[in-house]
């Protein structure tokens, strides 16, 4: 009967150290899968993240500034649509409220001319802006200066006006603006904008033309 009890005796202490090996191995999977989906809920997108990139799609109203509603200075106002691609160049960094990141845009427009000479600029520019960027914001302050190239039918339709005097000019803009962030991907934006025109001198008829208006739209990031 002894040896039948050592064999008996054996066999249960094999069973039981199998059953503690299984156990440990069902608790360290377990432990595993759980430190992995808290990683996953941490680790949300930036969008501010160096890297990232942004279509902005706007569109807005202008009126023209430092006009005087006459034949060579005639008043004109406009409707402005937008699309812009950019970079993040940098993270958000520094402290307090001039924290923020660096972001690189390539833009095109199209003005249309619905009061004053001329109807149409189109054109494309390249932006330089600043996001004041804090932990965890939902509302994201921005400045923002481009520079490009436009043309436009003003010098044909109307040549008796002093502000543009050519078909090709060249565009300056700048803006203050918000995103609303809507989500971490999505945001509403907001800005107010300057806008000119110029030829920089190459005819006679180059007063510029000058413009301030508001623009709204989306941001996606991605």
């Amino acid at each position: 009967m002894r040896p039948y009890t050592t064999r008996l005796s054996l066999l249960l202490a094999l069973s039981s150290a199998s059953l503690l090996l299984t156990a440990q191995v069902v608790c360290a999977g377990t432990t595993a899968y759980s430190s992995k989906q808290v990683q996953q809920r941490v680790e949300t997108f930036d969008p501010y993240r160096k890297g990232v990139t942004e279509v902005e799609l706007s569109a807005g109203h202008f009126w023209s500034v430092g006009t005087k509603g006459t034949v060579r200075r005639p008043d004109t106002e406009w409707i402005m649509g937008s699309a812009r691609f950019g970079w993040m160049l940098n993270d958000a960094s520094g402290s307090g409220p001039f924290r923020g990141n660096w972001e690189f845009l390539v833009g095109a427009f199209g003005d249309y001319f619905y009061d004053g000479p001329g109807n149409y600029f189109v054109g494309a520019d390249l932006n330089l802006r600043y996001n004041f960027v804090q932990p965890n914001a939902t509302v994201v302050p921005f400045i923002q200066i481009g520079a490009g190239g436009a043309y436009g039918d003003w010098a044909d339709e109307a040549p008796e006006q002093g502000l543009v005097g050519t078909d090709w000019n060249w565009e300056l803009q700048g803006a203050l603006g918000v995103r609303w962030m809507l989500s971490e991907r999505l945001a509403l934006v907001t800005y107010a904008q300057w806008q000119h025109f110029s030829n920089g001198g190459s005819s006679n008829n180059n007063r510029g033309l000058n413009g301030v208006g508001a623009m709204a739209g989306l941001s996606w990031f991605f």
